[in-house]
Order: structure tokens, then C-alpha cells, then sequence
């Protein structure tokens, strides 16, 4: 212990002890910057529209001749994206959906319970109001006393989906803004804004990214046993017009994840994934009774 306060830094001792010392800052000067320019430091919307970009990456400020200007910038500080759902809003003062059958059963259970709880405060002005908590799109809501402090139990005004496993259910209303989000063109950005600009709290992207993941994989199996029931009943039409042939006419195309062929004939050289589709001829349906998704990079892919 004596060794190591003997060892003890300068900058360890404060204001006032004898070895202390303060610490030397240094001053940047740009004299020799400033014989041949001005330094400025813009704000990053002023940058982009001052300084152009070069094909090597460097920034310059040509004039309507294209000669390099006299005066030098500095790169303008990193700015934080700001999301949709960064802005604080009071979920009470916005638009939300609501199953109204709930919302009525909760207001009468709470001042059911009001009343034989707290008679007192019940006869007089009682001051209630919703503490609400959000999930997603929809919220529940806790009602409360803010005269005498009653506390009603948290009651969900939306409609869950039912499952057998453990954790909190679903609800209905985020599950199906996403199914009918994976069907549009749409992404998750362009969804906080249409529902912004409807007045209600959007919900973040790490919630709609986690209901995408789950709604995802359900719709996969959906559409494949979807595409089987319809080749089944391709194959029983067929059979219906007493062909003795019961082979179904199939058309196949693929798309690759690449704009650019290297070869007109070995197409997707630069391309990592394909998507192979398989449509019926027999019928004025033309249903799609098969999909098939290849990857190159993943080795547990198909």
C-alpha cells in the first residue's frame, strides 16, 4: 500500500496538495489553414448543399466554372436519426383503436368497485382517469382516483389471439396490420407514417420487426398447404373429365435477386438467391401450386 501511494499519478491529488498539478491543455491553432482559406463548420443540410462529392469520395466547393473556391469546410458532426416514435406524445390526446365492448365493461367495473371500496369518496366529486399501456397498436388501460387513490385492475380493451403456449397473447389488431402489411409494398417505415397520419402513437420498429418474424413464418405454412389443396384439386378436375392422362401441365419461372446477367446463357452469376415459381396450364385459374426459394450463401437453405 505505501509503494502504491508513493506511485500515485499527478493528476490523483487535488487543488491545494504539493504535488499537485494541474493539467496542461493544449490549444489547436490553424495559422497555417488560414493563410490559404477560411475554416467553417456548416450544419449537415447546409453541407450536402454547398460541397459536392467526387468520385474518389473527397468533398470539394467548385464555382459555376467548376474551379475549386477559397473556402474550406470541415466535415459537419454525425447527426442521430430521429425516429416517428422518438417524439413524446400523450397517448390520450391521440386516436386509438378501442374495442368499445371492453372500454364499457371496464368503466363499470371500476365504479362498481369505486363505490364499495371508498363510499365516501364515491358520494362526493370523484377525479378519474386512464393510465394507459401500450402494446403495439392497441393499449390497456388502468382507472384510477386521483381524489382518494383507488386503483382499478388493468383491463385489455382489444381481442387477443388464443394460443397454447406460455407469455403474453397476441393482439389481433397488430397481427393483422402486419398480415395486410406483408401483402402491400410497403415497409415498416412508410406503416409508422400512415399510422401517424391517422393521429394515433405509431409503434417501433423493434416491435413490428418482432410480430413480422412471428406472422412471417405462420403465413409460410399457410401458403403452402394453400398451394397443395389447390394442386389437389387441379388433379380431381382433370380426373372429373375422364382424362385417362392425369398429369398436370405446369409453367416454371425464376427470378433472381440480381438486376445485371453476366451471361445471356448461364443467367444469375452475380445473383445469391432465386425464386423458382410453379403455375398450373390445366385450368383458367392458373393457380401457383408450388414455390422454391434457393440460396447460395446459406448451407442449410435448399
Amino acid at each position: 500500500m505505501l509503494t502504491a501511494k508513493k506511485n500515485r499519478k499527478k493528476w490523483f491529488f487535488k487543488a491545494g496538495h504539493k504535488k499537485y498539478q494541474p493539467k496542461c491543455k493544449r490549444e489547436c491553432t490553424f495559422e497555417s489553414h488560414v493563410e490559404e482559406g477560411k475554416w467553417k463548420r456548416l450544419k449537415h443540410d447546409d453541407f450536402n448543399l454547398v460541397a459536392r462529392r467526387r468520385t474518389d469520395g473527397t468533398y470539394h466547393l467548385p464555382d459555376s466554372n467548376g474551379n475549386q473556391g477559397s473556402t474550406k469546410l470541415l466535415r459537419p458532426t454525425a447527426v442521430p436519426r430521429k425516429s416517428i416514435c422518438d417524439v413524446q406524445t400523450d397517448p390520450l390526446d391521440c386516436s386509438m383503436p378501442v374495442r368499445m365492448r371492453d372500454m364499457v365493461s371496464m368503466w363499470n367495473a371500476a365504479l362498481t368497485s369505486h363505490a364499495n371500496c371508498n363510499p365516501d369518496c364515491h358520494r362526493q366529486e370523484s377525479k378519474f382517469d386512464l393510465r394507459p399501456y401500450r402494446q403495439g397498436l392497441v393499449y390497456s388501460f388502468e382507472v384510477y382516483c386521483a381524489r382518494c387513490g383507488f386503483v382499478h385492475t388493468k383491463t385489455k380493451c382489444y381481442r387477443v389471439v388464443p394460443s397454447s403456449g406460455p407469455g403474453r397473447k397476441a393482439a389481433a389488431v397488430n397481427k393483422g396490420a402486419v398480415t395486410a402489411l406483408l401483402d402491400t409494398t410497403i415497409g415498416a417505415t412508410q406503416f409508422q407514417r400512415v399510422v401517424c397520419g391517422m393521429d394515433m402513437v405509431s409503434p417501433h420498429l423493434t416491435s413490428l420487426q418482432r410480430i413480422t418474424n412471428k406472422v412471417g413464418g405462420e403465413l409460410v405454412v399457410y401458403n403452402h398447404r394453400d398451394m397443395r389443396i389447390k394442386a389437389r384439386a387441379v388433379a380431381n378436375a382433370i380426373k372429373m373429365r375422364g382424362v385417362t392422362d392425369e398429369r398436370v401441365n405446369v409453367q416454371v419461372d425464376g427470378r433472381y435477386n440480381s438486376q445485371t446477367y453476366g451471361r445471356r446463357g448461364e443467367m444469375g452469376l452475380s445473383a445469391t438467391q432465386v425464386v423458382s415459381f410453379t403455375r398450373e396450364d390445366n385450368t383458367d385459374y392458373k393457380f401457383c401450386i408450388d414455390m422454391v426459394v434457393l440460396d447460395k450463401l446459406c448451407s442449410t437453405a435448399p
